[in-house]
């Protein structure tokens, strides 16, 4: 078998991409952090946007592990009545690891912001590289510790234990991504509606006191969100790709001998942090370039091109060494890695022709705000719906080419592919929020109108990254949920999935309405949550004196407190209905219905996904193009085309930011929870007691937690709300405090109420 003769030869790659990603991520956060942070004022309003996130961070780590701790009781009472061993500990490990990639995101974000801002002062180069650097600290932690996570479960245990370390990755990626989203977009809502449009002001204006809460959301929700989820999204690829791998390799997969097919997944893994990391030295602007879409594309598209063309030549000699024995095998996954690869960057291609402002698409979408409201919301649905043709061609033809080249273990191996530049794509993705934020600080601390303009430029082109990002998430994510779905096959013994059959359409159906509740869920919570600042920051215009006019300060801690408690409280019922739902039909059903479900959530979650993604990405786009002057100059901020782009613009923040990318993770959720119990289910309806008691005991769990949440409000916690200026030298990580329970207790409306009662009794 050549390279390959015993289990342990198979990490030696790994282990040696993890040991250079550990450097990468050192070197940049040296980079990073060696940059002047800026001036007083910009280290002051950083200051209060790092505190804010850290607060959050903390308060959802803390709600979470309640929710970890219940799983892992359940996780344990099932592997112990199996006699199993590992998957309890994988789980565990997967939950550390996964956390771990968004706290830091999170530190490196908070702190490379004001260090961007203050970058743009002196080009487009400084600011770019900050901003790309700061990104790439946490593709490099995702990418690294997703691939030593996954070496110290395989050795220690087996494939199943790798499956429990993905579920790990999932539900905290479900959880971040959720309430992250929440917070982020509740705010962004509240703050562009009650601004932009009612008010007048530029986007991120102190008087705006749901500036600082938007500019928190970026952290908690583009940033540590995001960093979970593609950690999740590559744990998958990778785990569908050892199961596959043993499966196409052994007769017996509980005692295999030959160990190539998972010896080449890991390879791949390496292949991709070696090729990453020449991607990111070679991303170069001109420093006297002009900070544009078109120059900041080119240089990104440059990263991009060597990162794959890399990937490519590694892919083709791992497989000649571990495969020296077959050279056909060697051309053959070589294939597959490129097929993967390819389809990948040509759904990036086609989502950056719908979602840039450089292209038709966006720019048509930009030009409807000469007719209002409702037909940019109209023509944006229109867009969204027909992006999905090329994502769905390109995944079909990417599942049908490696099937026919290897079987299913080449279909996982070309989802490896398409994230295998993870280490170089997430690092252009998650530099967006960076700069969105690097842009809120100099306005808010009244930078140069240059600084603005650039950072504006940097951002557009995140969000459209971010849409590029999130296209390959989709399409990989399709392809490694299909792969996770016929590992399950194999290890629950179904043999083939009838679609026709009365228990297995039932699955298929409940299958595709569960997408559609969670996006329902999400959206209503960033619904309810924008709707308690736009009243927040209504009140503040109305009750401060002097606010408007720009002589007294707004107070964003309250804005603040209301997005961590929506978040926090909505995030609960859509994560544990999509945890508890495939353990339920698995029990009341059984197995066969089971794989319905997983195909018909599948199916649903990536139309959807892609979807609301691409819709969201070119409302935000058009938005941008109007702000930058691409539509004349007597068509720009405050104009009635802009004020409609702001509202589709808010209409697709959920759609791009929350509900959309979260779809991702769902279902690959449901297949590690799958593959996990794949041997409970196989009795079909024999244990459907259990499944009765599951649903019972979930809406019990719902039942309680609103009542613990409506006895406990007075614990539910914020920034410290003493009469101390937020921003002050303090320790960044501080504690939050208890709000007053009735300040918690009440609503905006109410809070007015009194605020305007106490005007009339000091005026008496």
């Amino acid at each position: 078998m050549g390279f390959v003769h015993e289990k342990v030869d198979t990490i030696w790659f790994p282990l040696v991409g993890v040991g250079f990603g550990f450097l990468m991520i050192a070197y940049l956060v040296w980079k990073v952090l060696k940059a002047p942070k800026g001036d007083e004022e910009v280290e002051r309003i950083g200051r209060l946007i790092r505190q804010g996130a850290t607060a959050f961070m903390w308060t959802e780590t803390k709600i979470l592990l309640i929710v970890v701790a219940v799983l892992a009781v359940i996780i344990g009472v099932v592997t112990w009545s199996e006699e199993k061993s590992g998957e309890l500990v994988s789980y565990l490990l997967g939950v550390i690891c996964s956390s771990t990639s968004g706290f830091v995101g999170m530190y490196i974000g908070t702190r490379a912001n004001t260090r961007t801002c203050e970058a743009a002062k002196v080009g487009l180069l400084p600011a770019l590289r900050i901003a790309l650097n700061s990104g790439a600290v946490m593709s490099f932690m995702v990418v690294t510790l997703s691939l030593l996570g996954l070496v110290v479960c395989w050795m220690a245990y087996n494939h199943i234990a790798l499956s429990a370390f993905g579920f790990g990755a999932s539900t905290i990626a479900l959880f971040y991504r959720v309430a992250g989203g929440i917070f982020t977009k509740s705010s962004d809502v509240g703050a562009d509606l009650v601004g932009k449009n009612e008010e007048g002001l530029p986007e991120d204006d102190p008087r705006n006191a749901a500036s600082i809460a938007d500019n928190v959301g970026d952290q908690v929700g583009d940033i540590a969100g995001l960093g979970s989820d593609l950690f999740e999204s590559f744990v998958g690829s990778m785990v569908a790709g050892c199961a596959l791998g043993l499966s196409d390799f052994n007769d017996d997969i509980d005692n295999p001998h030959d160990y190539r097919g998972v010896a080449y997944t890991f390879y791949i893994g390496f292949a991709g942090i070696i090729a990453s990391i020449v991607g990111c030295f070679s991303v170069r602007v001109s420093k006297n370039a002009e900070a544009s879409q078109a120059v900041l594309l080119k240089a990104l598209r440059i990263g991009t091109a060597v990162t794959s063309i890399l990937i490519t030549i590694l892919a083709l000699i791992g497989g000649y060494v571990i495969f020296d024995d077959d050279p056909k095998e060697a051309w053959k996954l070589f294939g597959c890695v490129t097929i993967g690869l390819f389809v990948g960057v040509l759904i990036g291609l086609w989502t950056e022709y719908y979602t840039s402002y450089e292209y038709k698409p966006t720019l048509e979408l930009a030009k409807s705000g000469t007719y209002g409201d409702a037909l940019v919301v109209i023509n944006g649905t229109s867009l969204g719906l027909m992006s999905t043709l090329f994502p769905i061609i390109g995944i079909t033809v990417a599942i049908l080419s490696t099937y026919t080249l290897h079987g299913v273990f080449g279909t996982a191996i070309a989802a490896i592919g398409m994230l295998s530049t993870l280490g170089f794509t997430l690092a252009t993705d998650a530099y967006g929020p960076i700069s969105d934020n690097a842009g809120g600080i100099a306005e808010m601390s009244q930078q140069p109108p240059k600084v603005r303009e650039l950072t504006e430029e940097l951002d557009a082109l995140g969000n459209t990254n971010a849409a590029l990002g999130k296209a390959f998430s989709v399409a990989s994510a399709t392809i490694t949920a299909l792969s996770l779905i016929e590992a399950y096959k194999q290890h629950a013994h179904v043999e083939q999935i009838n679609v026709v059959n009365a228990s297995t359409l039932a699955g298929l159906l409940i299958g595709g309405l569960l997408p559609c509740i969670f996006a329902s869920l999400t959206m209503s919570a960033v619904f309810k949550g924008a709707a308690e600042v736009i009243n927040e920051v209504r009140r503040q215009f109305k009750y401060i004196p002097g606010l408007l006019e720009g002589t007294a300060e707004c107070d964003p801690q309250t804005c603040v407190h209301q997005c961590t408690i929506t978040s926090l409280k909505e995030m609960i019922v859509p994560g544990i209905l999509m945890i508890f739902s495939p353990i339920t039909v698995g029990y009341l059903l059984g197995s066969e219905a089971l794989g319905g479900l997983l195909m018909g959530t599948t199916l649903v979650a990536s139309l959807l996904g892609i979807y609301m993604n691409n819709a969201g990405g070119a409302w935000d786009n058009a938005k941008k193009a109007c702000e930058t002057g691409v539509l004349g100059e007597d068509i720009g901020k405050g104009s009635d085309e802009h004020k409609a782009l702001v509202t589709g613009d808010t209409v697709g923040d959920p759609f791009k930011d929350v509900s959309g990318p979260s779809l991702n993770v769902l279902s690959k959720l449901m297949a590690h929870l799958s593959l996990m119990f794949g041997a409970q289910f196989q009795y079909g309806w024999a244990r459907w007691r259990i499944g009765l008691i599951l649903s019972i005991l979930f809406f019990v769990i719902i039942v309680v937690y609103y009542i613990i949440l409506s006895k406990t409000k007075k614990n539910i916690v914020i920034i410290n709300k003493k009469k101390k200026t937020l921003g002050s030298d303090e320790d960044d990580d501080q504690q939050l405090e208890p709000l007053n329970k009735d300040d918690l207790g009440s609503s905006s409306d109410e809070r007015s109420k009194k605020d305007s009662s106490n005007d009339d009794s000091s005026d008496n």
